[in-house]
Parts: structure tokens; sequence; C-alpha cells
């Protein structure tokens, strides 16, 4: 399985830029990632879940000049990449796999918000300061755990 590394290095070699969102796609045994190019245009691409390779994309987005401009600020601003974010929550919750990173912004500050599930089955989500990696809002874990229907997520790290 892809990992979640592996998927972001792939679609930042298909097209140049910030990488700012990854969402496993469970039933489509995809990783959709997000990459903002230098100009604030969103290009969306999909990384086969097995073989890591671009099976979609990249596609722009077609966006306004305001959208492109807020984009860009946002990446901009990340001094942390997605990488060291994911790094980070696996320092935090070690063997927790990540199934959706995104940047975004709380309270005005950049922050990479983590959606994981713990190897007991727990899901959780953690913001990380993209300005400093330190952990911005543990989240209490629920306790819901997987249905037998859903496939298996990649490992996190790799």
């Amino acid at each position: 399985m892809t990992t979640i590394d592996a998927a972001g290095k792939a679609a930042e070699a298909a097209v140049s830029g910030t990488v700012t969102e990854l969402d496993w796609e469970k039933s489509d045994n995809l990783w959709k990632v997000t990459v903002v190019s230098t100009d604030g245009t969103e290009n969306n691409v999909s990384i086969d879940g097995k073989t890591g390779k671009v099976v979609s994309g990249p596609s722009a987005e077609s966006s306004s000049a305001d959208e492109k401009a807020q984009e860009k600020d946002l990446a901009d601003s990340a001094k942390l990449t997605y990488a060291q974010a994911v790094e980070k929550v696996q320092e935090e919750y070690p063997g927790a796999k990540i199934h959706e990173l995104k940047l975004t912004k709380s309270n005005g500050t950049p922050v990479w918000k983590a959606e994981y599930l713990t190897s007991e089955g727990t899901k959780g989500k953690v913001l990380i300061s993209a300005e400093d990696g330190s952990v911005v809002t543990p989240s209490p874990s629920s306790s819901e755990s997987p249905s037998e229907s859903e496939s298996p997520m990649p490992t996190s790290t790799g």
C-alpha cells in the first residue's frame, strides 16, 4: 500500500508547488492530493493506493484571482511541510495511520489538521502548528472503530 508520504511525493513530482491536502479515499483505493502552485492555482492529483502512481491529474481548479491569492498566502505561510506534519503526528501518536491531512487556518494561524486511526482502531484529530510544529489542539479520541467493510488504510510511515 502507498503511504501518505509516497502519495505526497508522487503528487509533487506531477506538479510543482506545495502539497496542502492529502485525503485517503478507501472506496476508490486512492489518495486525493491537492498541490498549490506558485501562482495559487489548486491542482488535484489522484494517486493509486497500491502502486503509488498518478492515475489522474494534475487538473487545475478554476478559481478567481482572490481565491488563488488566498491559497498562495496559505501555502506560503506554512513553514512546516506536509511530510514534517506527518512526522509530528507520528511522534505524538505512534503507529497511527493518517487518512486526512489538510493545511488550513485556526484563529488566523496556519495549521495542519490531521485525522488518524490508532493501531487500536480509535479515530482522532489533531491540529499541528504549520509555523513551529507544536501540537495546537489534541483531540480526544473517539470510541468509534472502523466498520468491517472498510478497506485497510496504508501506513503513514515509510
